[in-house]
Formats: structure tokens, sequence, C-alpha cells
């Protein structure tokens, strides 16, 4: 067998002696590889709106990198005003205002922290629908008139001043279902408190089948009710 020597020139050598040499001791290579200073990330949404006393949470979008800290500014009104993590968990505050929740991440001498912020916009005034609760006052069937039928629901008022909230006029139409109209024809002032509202249904069922209505608070919160339209 014939054996073959392999010689390195000393200048190739060297270069990659060199090479190494430079890989190995590149600063902050070894915290690139363990910490996420140098990856940004955000919040699952820019802004949030929520009504005062009811809890809310602001997380960081999946996929992001992992914040070490946040806080909320201003501190007062809310019951808590940092923490650590990539959420805030539950927030309740306590005042309509607007506020600032910022997420930190974990910076050194040659990353500079990366940091995500989100607004959050509390409501002084709440209304909660509770649609498990509401009732309608006979049976939709398809192709009949809805003519007299009502549905009620409990509404739930809260206000931040205790004066009392104005509600209505208000029309909306079914969605899965079309041909329906549902409507609260009057204004009324409604006390911090429970309240039942009564609305009015009309028009004629396009078919049978799933239907659902939709009630959405000052906050922008929505709150749903599905019935059922029969053949007959």
């Amino acid at each position: 067998m014939n054996m073959r020597s392999v010689h390195i020139t000393a200048p190739f050598l060297w270069k990659g002696l060199l090479y190494l040499t430079v890989l190995f001791s590149v600063p902050g290579f070894a915290a690139a590889q363990t910490h996420d200073c140098g990856l940004s990330f955000s919040t699952e949404k820019s802004r949030y709106s929520v009504v005062y006393g009811e809890p809310t949470r602001i997380d960081l979008a999946n996929g992001t990198a992992s914040a070490a800290r946040w806080e909320i500014s201003p501190a007062s009104g809310a019951d808590k005003s940092s923490g650590e993590g990539n959420t805030t968990g539950d927030i309740t505050f306590s005042k309509p205002g607007t506020y600032k929740v910022t997420f930190y991440g974990q910076g050194d001498a040659t990353h500079p922290a990366h940091k995500a912020e989100a607004e959050v916009t509390v409501h002084a005034v709440g209304m909660k629908f509770h649609t498990g609760r509401a009732q309608l006052s006979g049976k939709i069937v398809q192709g009949a008139s809805l003519d007299g039928i009502t549905l009620s629901i409990p509404v739930e008022i809260a206000s931040y001043t205790k004066e009392p909230v104005r509600f209505g006029p208000f029309t909306t139409e079914t969605s899965g279902i079309r041909g329906i109209t549902v409507s609260f024809t009057k204004e009324v002032m409604l006390r911090p408190g429970e309240h039942t509202l009564v609305f009015s249904l009309s028009g004629t069922a396009a078919h049978s089948g799933r239907a659902q209505i939709g009630f959405f608070n000052p906050a922008g919160e929505g709150y749903f009710y599905n019935f059922q339209i029969t053949e007959n």
C-alpha cells in the first residue's frame, strides 16, 4: 500500500489557529447563546381596553423572546405595579385612565435591554350582559314573523362616579341566520346595579339553524347570545 504524506504549510496552520482563537474569544459570544437580550419581543396587542374593577392581563406574544421584568405606569390605580416574566397575570385597575405596561428584556455590556410597551385604557363605565340568563318570549320558526317576540337580558351596570349610565336606542341584526332584527327603541338611564333589558325581535328567519346576537359594552367587550331557529 502506498502511503502519502500530507504537509500543512505554516501559514495555513497559523490562519486556522487564528480563526479558532477569534471564534472562542469574541466578547459576549456565550451570553448570546444563553440570554435573550439581543432578541426583540412584543406584547400580544399594543392597546387594551377594560372597565375599571374588571381583571385583565397583558402577555408577550407567543414565539418572542422572554422578558426579565415588567412594570405599570402610573403605579397608583393598579392592584400590582411590577413583576417578572412574560405575563402580568390578572391585574385589576381601580381608577379610570390610561396606563402603560412596559416589559424589559435582559441587557448586558454589548446588548442594550429591549423593551415592549402596551397601552391600557380603563373606562369609568361598564355594562355586563348576562347572556347565559337571557330568555326568549317564544319559539322562533323559519319563515314565520317574529313580531311580538322579545329577548330579556339581565345587565349589570358599573359606574365609577356612581352616576346613571345612558343606554339606547339600540339596533342590530343576528349573525348566522339572515332576516332578524333586534331593537331597543327607547333611551333609558340605568343606575349602578342589575337591570333587565327587553329587546324586540322583528323580521323573518330565512331558514332554520343557530343564530347569534352580539352586545358590546363601552370598552368594546362583546357578549353573545345563541339561540335555535326551528323548521316548524
